[in-house]
């Protein structure tokens, strides 16, 4: 009996001994064991250019339900989209996307971006039937909603007959048209942008403009109104100024041929530069912020002077120009501008003449912004050049270079022949330009040059007229850079058109095909009426512009016993359409008259 006791308390002290040390534990009795392995989830941007990787934070065991995260952090990378989350970094195998599911495994999971790459669209430009030149390229690959910049006509395209108006989607030329620089949205196709084309002007009446492409203004009751100078606004609108009843006057319309209400009242603008004077308008530019600058002459009863004023966009006088937007400069008894131009600096210069009692010079004048003589033109802003006994400038026209040409008439007490003077920068005669910057041509008896163009290629177009004592033609003349007659245009650079007994041209344009228009009246010894001529750039009759190169309009009403219509200006709009302004006789009094053609 005690040896048994004794054998079981040894074996109750073994027991305690080994117990332990294998994991068992008293007190609680037992549960213990070695604790399962923990795996982690991480999420890589896989080359991402912007955002950032979800975090999962927890440790997962083996066999453990694996919720895979959304693009938490808005993952980006150019050029591709994001199309969820893949095991391999080069996204082969199984996709997984928010809320998805996997059992986790016995490692470590990293989960790799998966990025599809974007498609891209192209932007082709199509000649759409050009003759001449060739289309852009652009290179650019475009995502969807990107933003495509509209390209410009770099390569020069032509189109026998027609002018280059822009881009179009449609061939036929049909829904929006885009011009270089604008924008569009790339969608979901490539792309193709036509050239739009429109046929050049026919000399056929408007009928969407005014009264079946007319339109007549009088600015006051019983006044004589004469509009003498056009332009056409970047946004198409019509601004045309002249005089009314001794004041400067200016009509802005819209594309059709309405008075614009937002411009001064109604439409109209008259100003008085001083009192008890005599003002003329004669020349008009717009300024590259809008403002609208018109020159002419102003007579105080004694003298006469340069006067130039400035308005604002809706017609108001411009006050940091001169005095409340009112300029004017004394160089001799009588000085008038009959011509305007802005430089490409924002300099303004007009030109006309000098009139000292004795002689009449050809007369320039610059003013800088704020309409004070500019010092480094001539002398304190002036120059004047004597050529014969009575000379006088009726055009002006800035080259690319800078350099600026007047054109007009020399008259040497026997013959008035169109004369050209072209000056530098600094408002110094041109040596390189005929004798001394002076180029004159004698065509007939009395041969004056009321308007001037500076061709795409640098040539000189003068226009005006020639009377060979009997009858008065429109007469053209072109020179090229140095001066020197033009022998590819007319005869030794010379071309007149007889229409009628008495026709004179007083305004110029050239269209982008190089065609060239002039515009004035053409008197018949019982009425003049609205005259346009368009020749071909070697100065033969264009065919396609009322058969024959010529256009007369009758302005006035048939009820008008006897028409005073004369076109004094002329501008061509983007679309190719013509406009010519003037003056019209309602049998009471002269209105401002305008006609567009097709």
């Amino acid at each position: 009996m005690k040896t048994l006791l004794r054998s079981i308390a040894w074996f109750t002290l073994l027991a305690a001994l080994v117990l332990p040390a294998c994991g068992g534990g008293g007190g609680g009795g037992g549960g213990g064991g070695v604790k399962a392995p923990a795996y982690t989830v991480t999420y890589n941007g896989n080359g991402s250019t912007g955002g950032s990787v979800p975090v999962d934070t927890t440790n997962y065991e083996q066999g453990a339900t694996v919720t895979v995260l959304g693009n938490t952090g808005s993952l980006t990378r150019t050029g591709y989209s994001f199309t969820g989350w893949c095991m391999n970094e080069n996204g082969e195998g199984d996709i997984y996307t928010q809320g998805q599911t996997f059992p986790m495994g016995t490692s470590n999971v990293t989960l790799y971006a998966r990025w599809t790459a974007n498609p891209t669209y192209t932007v082709t430009y199509n000649g759409n039937g050009n003759t001449g030149g060739s289309v852009p390229e652009d290179t650019t690959n475009y995502e969807q909603g990107a933003t495509v910049t509209v390209l410009g006509n770099t390569g020069n395209l032509i189109k026998d007959g027609y002018f280059f108006a822009g881009w179009c989607v449609a061939e036929n030329g049909e829904g929006t048209t885009y011009t270089q620089g604008q924008p569009f949205v790339m969608g979901t196709a490539n792309v193709t942008l036509y050239a739009r084309w429109f046929p050049y002007s026919t000399g056929i009446l408007d009928i969407d403009f005014g009264e079946g492409g007319i339109v007549t203004t009088p600015l006051g009751v019983d006044t004589q109104d004469e509009a003498r100078a056009l332009a056409i606004q970047a946004d198409g609108k019509i601004v045309v100024a002249g005089s009314s009843f001794g004041d400067f006057a200016l009509v802005r319309y819209d594309e059709n041929g309405d008075p614009d209400s937002t411009f001064g009242i109604g439409g109209k603008v008259v100003t008085s530069i001083g009192e008890g004077t005599s003002d003329e308008a004669f020349a008009l530019a717009i300024q590259a912020d809008g403002k609208i600058v018109v020159a002419g002459s102003s007579r105080d009863g004694a003298n006469t002077n340069f006067a130039l004023v400035r308005y604002d966009e809706n017609g108001e006088p411009d006050p940091t120009f001169g005095a409340d937007g009112i300029a004017t400069v004394d160089i001799e008894t009588e000085d008038i501008a009959y011509a305007l131009a802005i430089q490409a600096d924002g300099k303004i210069v007009a030109a006309g003449y000098s009139f000292d009692g004795a002689n009449a010079d050809f007369a320039l004048v610059r003013c800088d912004e704020n309409g004070e003589p500019d010092p480094t033109f001539g002398t304190a802003g002036i120059l004047t050049v004597d050529i014969e006994i009575e000379d006088t400038a009726r055009a002006l026209a800035i080259q690319a270079d800078g350099k600026i040409v007047a054109a007009g008439y020399s008259f040497d007490g026997a013959n008035a022949d169109f004369a050209l003077v072209r000056c530098d920068e600094n408002g110094e005669p041109d040596p390189t330009f005929g004798a001394d910057g002076i180029v004159t041509v004698d065509i007939e008896t009395e041969d004056i040059a009321y308007a001037l163009a500076i061709q795409a290629d640098g040539k000189i177009v003068a226009a005006g007229y020639s009377f060979d004592g009997a009858n008065a033609d429109f007469a053209l003349v072109r020179c090229d850079e140095n001066g020197e007659p033009d022998q590819t245009f007319g005869t030794d650079g010379i071309v007149t058109v007889d229409i009628d007994t008495d026709d004179r041209a007083y305004a110029l344009a050239i269209q982008d095909d190089g065609k060239i228009v002039a515009a004035g009246y053409s008197f018949d010894e019982a009425n003049t009426d609205f005259a346009l001529v368009r020749c071909d750039e070697n100065g033969e009759p264009d065919q396609t512009f009322d058969t024959d190169g010529i256009v007369i309009t009758q302005v006035a009403s048939p009820v008008v016993l006897m028409r005073f219509d004369e076109a004094r200006a002329l501008a061509i709009q983007a679309d190719g359409k013509i406009i010519a302004a003037g003056k019209s006789y309602n049998s009471t009094d002269d209105d401002f008259a305008l006609v567009r053609y097709e």
